[in-house]
């Protein structure tokens, strides 16, 4: 595929950014995914808006959202995808001069990658996710706030290689005071006495677009959606858990550690809330061409 880097669209097989780049060095940089439905970029503009203020949250000038947004469409249409896709823009401080402190004003990089959708996901949602409560904590946000979609991702690769080692599929983590905050890439609901639950973004976690789509979706249907600080041992009580993800839109879990979640299939209500995502979703991209 075709990739962007500072102006450049050009193979992916010869994308490339500096050694001294900060992002390379020190993940000194912000990220957003996207996916697109029906070829259109999905809720973009509240992509990009996550993207500034996680840019701001670390003092790090970017690009006005107008020159970012056009470098996602110009990658997007240089590629003629002909299939769904995940859409990638990562912009980091640039090309320090060395040191953990750069002093002397730099230029940030832009770079956008595409990369195809896993092709299972309609089967898997069917079967549903197998995750695990990780031991691995999430970072307190007096260290580095979850809700800055930064580089430094160390602490949720380490989560997830905790579900890897044990053949699940995700890794949910937990704040410093045993409270459920999030997966190493998802947001987290249950379905607990017929109300829609999620953990509270003071617990420490990344709001995500999907999870927004989900809580709006779910009001619209009269459901009561709460956020809410959230103890493991309720997630083995709930009737139905879920999460909230950019490329699949929601997946069931059927599985926490080594205990079925009801009756260990999809809820309703999960199944409910997944067609009304996708129904939305395409209604979105058909308004956008």
């Amino acid at each position: 595929m075709l990739a962007y880097v500072n102006g450049e669209i050009l193979p992916d097989s010869q994308a490339s950014i500096s050694i001294f780049d900060r992002g390379f060095l020190y993940g000194d940089g912000v990220f957003e995914t996207l996916r697109t439905y029906n070829r259109e970029l999905f809720r973009l503009t509240d992509h990009l808006k996550r993207l500034e203020r996680s840019a701001r949250a670390i003092n790090l000038p970017i690009p006005s959202l107008d020159f970012l947004r056009e470098a996602l469409v110009k990658t997007l249409r240089a590629n003629q995808v002909k299939e769904d896709v995940l859409v990638r823009i990562t912009v980091t401080r640039g090309r320090g001069s060395g040191g953990i402190v750069s002093l002397e004003p730099i230029e940030a990089s832009v770079v956008v990658s595409l990369r195809p959708l896993p092709v299972d996901l309609p089967e898997v949602f069917t079967e549903g996710w197998q995750v695990i409560i990780a031991k691995r904590r999430r970072l307190p946000k007096s260290a580095l706030d979850p809700g800055i979609k930064s580089l430094n991702f160390l602490n949720n690769i380490l989560a997830r290689a905790e579900a890897t080692q044990v053949g699940a599929h995700e890794a949910i983590m937990l704040n410093e005071r045993g409270f459920v905050t999030e997966g190493s890439i998802s947001n987290v609901f249950l379905v607990y006495n017929h109300r829609l639950i999620t953990p509270s973004e003071s617990d420490g976690l990344l709001p995500g677009i999907s999870r927004q789509v989900v809580m709006e979706l779910a009001r619209r249907k009269g459901m009561l959606v709460k956020e809410v600080s959230i103890k493991p041992e309720l997630l083995f009580k709930a009737e139905e858990v879920f999460l909230t993800l950019t490329s699949a839109g929601i997946m069931p879990i059927v599985k926490v550690n080594d205990r079925f979640i009801a009756n260990g299939k999809p809820g309703r209500i999960t199944n409910e809330l997944y067609q009304d995502f996708n129904r939305q979703a395409r209604l979105e991209s058909k308004i956008a061409e």
